[in-house]
């Protein structure tokens, strides 16, 4: 109703999944700690997230997440394989929306 309105602006959510190993821990000190998650499935991830603007999209998968949910009630699409900036081979990129 506030968007209607003009009180706020319209916002969009992207969402980019990927499985794969990371490494997880505390980083930091005693006084400043920080719990943080690394690794190539992490990057893969957070790039996926970024391409929803890139494809005016809001929910996007990789291949790999795509293996292990297809068989949910939902409804997936295959762009294509898309180039990941810093990740050297291209990852095959799924929209997922709802039946």
């Amino acid at each position: 109703m506030l968007v209607e309105q003009g009180t706020i602006p319209p916002t969009r959510v992207g969402i980019g999944v990927h499985t794969g190993q990371v490494i997880t821990g505390n980083i930091g000190n005693e006084i400043r700690k920080q719990y943080s998650v690394s690794g190539t499935a992490v990057i893969i991830a957070a790039r996926l997230e970024q391409l929803n603007k890139e494809l005016n999209t809001n929910f996007l998968i990789s291949k790999e997440v795509y293996q292990k949910v297809k068989e949910q009630d939902l409804h997936y699409s295959i762009f294509k394989e898309i180039q990941l900036k810093g990740i050297l081979k291209p990852v095959e990129v799924y929209q997922v929306s709802r039946p």
